[in-house]
């Protein structure tokens, strides 16, 4: 009778362990994105690293969200999906743009902590400009 019980509680004990080691983990949920890393090229020709996410699940036009950061890209979606600051934006099917700024990672050109302003003729900064975006009206401030 001993040896049953003994017998019944390792089959209990293997089963249990067998079960949460066929769980599927977190590191296995297919991709939610499609990664794209490219060069874009700037006005002057330097190119600046690029990462682009974007829904697999996408279905017509998508709104975007860009990041240009001296930090670095993400390398794949973990890093967005990680500490739930997207995922409102994941939910409503966002674009995820980062681009690293100019000489930082694998973007071209020399990295300067704050350039100097731009002459923008007779606006000063921080006033608003009416701009056209395709049809669209938009207000940018500081532009």
């Amino acid at each position: 009778m001993r040896n049953v019980l003994v017998l019944a509680t390792a089959s209990i004990f293997f089963s249990v362990s067998l079960a949460q080691q066929q769980q599927p983990s977190a590191s296995t949920k297919p991709p939610i994105f499609e990664h794209q890393e490219v060069m874009i090229p700037m006005r002057d020709g330097i190119k600046l690293q690029t990462a682009i996410f974007t829904p697999k699940r996408a279905m017509g036009p998508l709104p975007i969200l860009m990041t240009r950061t001296p930090y670095g890209v993400p390398e794949n979606e973990k890093a967005i999906m990680e500490g739930g600051n997207y995922d409102d934006l994941i939910a409503d099917g966002y674009i995820f743009v980062f681009q690293n700024l100019r000489g930082r990672f694998k973007s071209e050109g020399k990295f300067v902590m704050q350039r100097a302003p731009r002459d923008r003729g007779k606006r000063r900064a921080g006033a608003r400009r009416r701009t056209d975006f395709g049809g669209c009206r938009g207000v940018g401030l500081g532009l």
